[in-house]
């Protein structure tokens, strides 16, 4: 009896069918080792200092950090943590609030003595300045809601209702876009509260455009207050909200 010979073709299907097998296990652990790689995400947070600011340094002279655009993969996306607002205490000495809040910021040598600052603001018995600081009007703007307060309860409470409206206002779905590099960040609002109770005078300093426009649009917000009273006569209050976030 003759030896049957293997037919070619039939040997070759045999072989491609283990090959086949062996290209479905390696993308399926291809596949498994994507899923378990973890990638990288950035954390974004916003916080108010706990001590209250110096309302008396001009805006425009505060130096802030620079945006830097940082280049990131399309598909990496910054993770919102929150934003956190904290109390500002207004009973802290303005000393102690220059040092908390500007430390990072105004150069060493700028040895700024607090008294003498306040003295070039307190009007003489028959002057009125128009714009009066916040930190140093005698009846401060009255938020709604804080009527019937002490003058010490109602800067609590003014100051506590600006932060509650900036946190219930601010778009932290924002931060997705921004690009921002790693690290400590700080954007500072200052505005006007008019004789009428109207904002006025909004300034916005902030390391990114699209910060500068949406906190400015928060401030545009605020409702109409009752105006700010220096011996019981109408005045201009000028308020400077400072917030500081981190993008890690």
């Amino acid at each position: 009896m003759k030896n049957q010979k293997k037919h070619p073709k039939k040997q070759l299907e045999k072989y491609s069918n283990i090959f086949m097998q062996l290209s479905l296990v390696l993308v399926l652990f291809v596949v498994y080792q994507l899923i378990e790689h973890e990638t990288t995400r950035k954390t974004f947070a916003v916080t108010i200092p706990e001590t209250t600011p110096d309302y008396l340094l001009n805006i425009d002279d505060i130096p802030l950090k620079q945006y830097q655009k940082e280049e990131k993969k399309k598909t990496e996306k910054i993770a919102i943590k929150k934003i956190i607002i904290d109390e500002i205490d207004v009973k802290k000495n303005e000393e102690h609030i220059i040092k908390e809040i500007f430390k990072e910021d105004l150069p060493k040598q700028n040895n700024i003595d607090i008294n003498k600052v306040l003295e070039s603001y307190i009007p003489d018995d028959d002057v009125i300045v128009e714009d009066v600081d916040f930190i140093i009007i005698e009846d401060a703007p009255i938020y709604k809601g804080c009527e019937g307060l002490t003058k010490t309860a109602n800067k609590k409470c003014f100051i506590k209702s600006i932060q509650k409206f900036v946190l219930q206002k601010f778009n932290i779905d924002l931060a997705q876009d921004l690009g921002l590099s790693s690290g400590k960040y700080k954007i500072f609002a200052q505005f006007v509260v008019a004789k009428d109770g109207n904002v006025t005078g909004i300034k916005i300093k902030a390391p990114h455009p699209k910060l500068k426009k949406e906190v400015n649009s928060i401030i545009k917000q605020l409702p109409k207050f009752t105006p700010g009273m220096q011996r019981n006569i109408p005045v201009n209050v000028k308020f400077t909200l400072p917030i500081s976030f981190n993008v890690e």
